[in-house]
């Protein structure tokens, strides 16, 4: 099963056979590998919930809990940024979305407002990018 709330990446919920998840896209690139890490790409999963909102993370990560407590899984491990998944938290989650909200919007600030040098690689443009982030100076 997948779906796709708004504003989120796909969510995909694949039962194995052997009571583990995985994806249709995984199953095809690492259904038949034999070694690793190859073999640990067939259960890794991911979905960005960043640009949806707390209300959709939330209800993504309360599936998953609900999925748990009906013993759906023989392993699974889930890491949330926003903390949400260990805490249940909502102030925190709340906290973690605006802290990452603003790092994306200064980011882009900061490339649409400070001009790659001619003498720079690409290393030393984002060092200097990053310096003036953490300044709050984009000058």
């Amino acid at each position: 099963m997948n779906f796709t709330p708004p504003g989120c990446e796909t969510v995909s919920i694949c039962f194995l056979s052997n009571r583990r998840m995985s994806c249709l896209s995984n199953l095809t690139f690492y259904g038949n590998a034999s070694k690793k890490p190859e073999t640990d790409y067939l259960y890794m999963l991911s979905t960005k919930t960043q640009f949806a909102g707390t209300s959709i993370h939330k209800t993504i990560i309360q599936i998953f809990h609900y999925l748990i407590k009906k013993n759906y899984f023989e392993e699974f491990n889930l890491l949330d940024d926003g903390d949400y998944w260990e805490t249940n938290n909502e102030d925190l989650l709340e906290q973690k979305f605006r802290i990452n909200a603003g790092l994306i919007d200064d980011f882009s600030i900061a490339v649409e407002s400070i001009p790659k040098n001619s003498d720079e690689n690409f290393d030393e443009y984002f060092k200097r990018i990053i310096q003036k982030i953490e300044k709050r100076n984009f000058k």
